[in-house]
């Protein structure tokens, strides 16, 4: 029984193989075993060109690569100095800026300093003259920090300059003008300062012009000359073209007997 099964399923195998081989496609022509050599032949020359290729390709991609590593690590190198030497020129500039912009504000404070403690030494000396000159009408005046006239005194009320008369202001501000020029002990010019002045003022300032001439130099251009020298200290008529008053502090110039047009 069992050899008759073996056999069975032996003849149904070689039916299975039969059919399968029946199938395959029938080969143009017998292959020999002298076409396998040359086929293992050319296969392994292939092979052999192959990886000759890909050590080629490899090594060309490793030297490009390296090549282009090296490049740009220079310009890495490149970029980041010029970055850290336009950071230090930054923090230079701004250190700068800094000390500047310090050194400024110093001087700042100690103009406002030294123009407040200038206002407060002027201001006495202006306001006891201007107080003499208007007769005591006005008490007082206040000078700003920057030397400015804030207003004056009247009445124990601050009043604004705008409210005095032109000519009132103008010899406030010969009087400051000539208050700072002593303080300095440096040159003031006055050109006809006081044509809104009554003839007691115009006395009263001849007279202080003339005292201050001792401490420094005052210079007057005007068409009225009797107005700021008395009648003794003007030029006579005739060729001269100066006269000195006061033992040399006074000088009166004829400017139209001194300057020639050419």
């Amino acid at each position: 029984m069992r050899k008759a099964q073996d056999l069975a399923t032996a003849e149904s195998k070689l039916k299975s193989a039969s059919d399968k081989r029946a199938a395959m496609p029938v080969p143009e022509r017998i292959v020999t075993e002298a076409d396998l050599t040359v086929a293992l032949d050319a296969k392994t020359t292939a092979e052999s060109e192959l990886s000759a290729i890909q050590r080629e390709i490899e090594r060309t991609h490793g030297a490009l690569e390296q090549v282009g590593g090296a490049v740009a690590r220079e310009r890495l190198r490149d970029a980041v100095d010029a970055l850290e030497l336009a950071e230090r020129q930054e923090q230079e500039i701004e250190a700068e800026y800094d000390a500047w912009s310090l050194l400024l504000d110093q001087m700042k404070q100690a103009d406002a300093a030294q123009a407040s403690n200038l206002g407060q030494t002027l201001a006495p000396a202006v306001a006891g003259r201007f107080e003499t000159l208007t007769q005591r009408r006005y008490e007082n005046i206040q000078l700003t920090a920057q030397l400015g006239t804030e207003g004056v005194v009247v009445a124990g009320a601050v009043r604004s300059t705008e409210l005095i008369s032109v000519g009132t202001r103008e010899q406030l501000s010969t009087l400051y003008r000539l208050a700072l020029a002593e303080y300095l002990c440096t040159t003031v010019v006055l050109d006809d300062q006081r044509v809104q002045s009554d003839n007691t003022r115009m006395d009263w300032f001849r007279g202080l012009l003339a005292e201050k001439a001792h401490s420094f130099q005052i210079v007057v251009f005007t068409c009225r000359p009797g107005d700021y020298l008395a009648t003794s200290a003007t030029v006579p008529k005739g060729k001269a073209a100066h006269k000195d008053t006061d033992a040399g502090f006074v000088r009166a110039v004829d400017l139209g007997r001194t300057v020639r047009r050419r």
